[in-house]
């Protein structure tokens, strides 16, 4: 009675495993079907995981304008951290003190930049009102990005999220025109009515083989050009035309998405690299979840918007976990950190982070 009670035993343990085997099999063919009909995967997808909680350095601007009234030195706006914080990374801001000496040259080494970019695993360049020909944002922010452009040609995947002023800056560089003219070279960029101003997307026809949205499920994808409201706020664009008049901007980046402006003017509105993690956006997507702001004329975030800031952000920080850059220590990476500061509320109802140089 043992024996064949025994028996009986090794029998439902040889099915169980039998059973098991097989639906693991048929969930593993499952799978890699679903991943062959995904289009492009995000860089995050590809590589190990070199880092959990990565820190992401956002380069600060000089105060200048009309918020001058209110700060004085560098800021960072503090939706621009609040988005990358709830996406599980850490922010440092990227500040240049002393950055021009008395003859208006940058005062600060390239040793010193690089120091500050072996130390962060991904970049975020800010929207904002400097001119990138006469300001320490324009002269760092050129630095780092060919630092960054170095370091994805040697295998480190290093990414980069640029939003409007960044997206122009990024522009002149990879087209080869330079800082010379800053944001005012219109043999680059054009004049466009799109100031204070939103638009769903018209999502490029080849999406699929974006890294952006190539793994963006459908009802993503009619978020995007149904729902959102991608706020605009810039008179200087890049359009289709004068992209494709430069080979080297045409080479390093393609188009995701484009708008028209109120007079039908089109601009591209999203570019990604071809072969590099660089994002470039000239629209803002963190205005949706972070700078709801009372009686705005068209600042209106939908719960759509929310979701697309989101998956976008979360897939950014997901490609700077393959990074491997860390601080030489664990007490300067702590003492660098945004959290060491107390955001400044302005008139408005936006919060800023100062920094007095």
């Amino acid at each position: 009675m043992l024996a064949k009670n025994a028996m009986i035993l090794v029998l439902v343990i040889l099915l169980g495993t039998s059973i098991t085997e097989t639906k693991r099999k048929k969930t593993s063919s499952n799978h890699a079907r679903g991943t062959k009909n995904r289009g492009a995967q995000p860089f995050a997808i590809k590589s190990r995981l070199q880092t959990f909680q990565p820190i992401i350095g956002i380069l600060a601007q000089e105060a200048t304008g009309r918020i001058t009234r209110e700060i004085s030195g560098q800021y960072i706006k503090a939706s621009y951290a609040k988005m990358i914080e709830t996406a599980g990374a850490r922010v440092v801001p990227v500040l240049y003190p002393s950055i021009y000496d008395n003859m208006g040259r940058i005062n600060q080494s390239p040793q010193q930049i690089q120091n500050i970019f072996n130390s962060i695993n991904g970049l975020l360049l800010p929207g904002g009102h400097v001119k990138l020909q006469k300001s320490g944002y324009g002269r760092v922010g050129k630095m780092l990005y060919e630092m960054a452009v170095q370091s994805n040609r040697q295998g480190q995947p290093f990414p980069i999220w640029a939003e409007c002023l960044g997206l122009e800056l990024i522009a002149l560089l990879a087209s080869g025109r330079g800082l010379a003219r800053g944001q005012y070279d219109t043999e680059l960029l054009d004049r466009t009515d799109s100031k204070i101003y939103s638009k769903p997307l018209n999502i490029s026809k080849d999406y699929k083989q974006s890294q952006l949205l190539g793994s963006a499920d459908s009802t993503m994808i009619q978020y995007m050009m149904r729902d959102l409201k991608a706020y605009n706020n810039h008179d200087k664009s890049l359009t289709p035309e004068k992209y494709n008049k430069y080979p080297s901007l045409k080479s390093a980046f393609r188009i995701v998405s484009t708008n028209k402006d109120r007079k039908g003017k089109e601009y591209i509105s999203t570019m990604e690299g071809r072969k590099f993690p660089f994002f470039l956006f000239h629209w803002h997507p963190n205005k949706a979840r972070f700078e709801q702001l009372e009686n705005h004329p068209v600042h209106h975030p939908s719960h759509e918007s929310f979701l697309i800031a989101q998956y976008l952000t979360k897939l950014f920080v997901d490609i700077a976990r393959q990074n491997n850059h860390r601080f030489a220590t664990t007490q300067k990476e702590k003492a660098a950190l945004i959290q060491n500061y107390t955001p400044k509320k302005l008139e408005d109802g936006r919060l800023i982070y100062q920094f007095k140089m």
